[in-house]
């Protein structure tokens, strides 16, 4: 099977410290304080302005990708599954943004040995400053079979696009109900629930 899977939020556990440090900033620059408490992208929740969210992604987002801690197991469960003859692609919103961010992405793939077929991009948009992409659309297009993601909109839209998908949820995020969604919060589950698939 070719699998997508996100980068941040499923192979490296990055979610926490964007949040943690998305407050700090606002503390420190915006002082808005939590505007829209359902919001799953940091900046969208704490209300950052265009040039907010770029000053934060330069003062901090950019250095927190090499401190993120890889979750644990994905690189024993991916290695497992391109053994068994699965395709691993990445598909993040990182390559809408390009340069830094991707290359950044790629050295911690090294860093941890953590092999994969290719790296699925696409075009995108920036909202609220953050940038965004229609991986359903990429996963269409690329003919993936399953994709791994942990933003609760994108499982949607992956989802309405009847491509299997693995919501990798924290308990923050908001529950999924339907039946092209698995949801689970570790990476044992997600081998396991793509054995029955094969």
């Amino acid at each position: 099977m070719k699998i997508g899977i996100d980068f941040d939020g499923v192979i490296i556990d990055f979610e926490r410290q964007v949040r943690a440090y998305a407050a700090l900033y606002d503390m420190e620059v915006s002082q808005n304080g939590v505007v829209d408490k359902n919001a799953f992208v940091s900046q969208i929740r704490f209300g950052f302005t265009r040039e907010q969210s770029l000053g934060f992604r330069k003062k901090y987002l950019s250095k927190l990708t090499p401190k993120a801690a890889v979750f644990p197991l994905a690189k024993e469960m991916l290695k497992r599954l391109r053994e068994q003859g699965h395709e691993i692609y990445v598909v993040s919103a990182r390559s809408v943004i390009g340069g830094k961010p991707v290359k950044s992405a790629k050295k911690v793939l090294r860093k941890h040995k953590i092999k994969v077929d290719g790296w699925f991009g696409g075009t995108g948009q920036f909202d609220g400053g953050c940038p965004v992409m229609d991986k359903a659309t990429v996963c269409s297009v690329n003919n993936l079979d399953i994709f791994i993601e942990d933003n609760p909109d994108t499982v949607e839209s992956v989802a309405k696009a009847k491509i299997k998908c693995i919501y990798m949820r924290d308990n923050r995020s908001r529950e999924i109900k339907n039946d092209f969604v698995f949801e689970t919060d570790n990476w044992v589950d997600i081998y396991q629930f793509i054995q029955t698939l094969s």
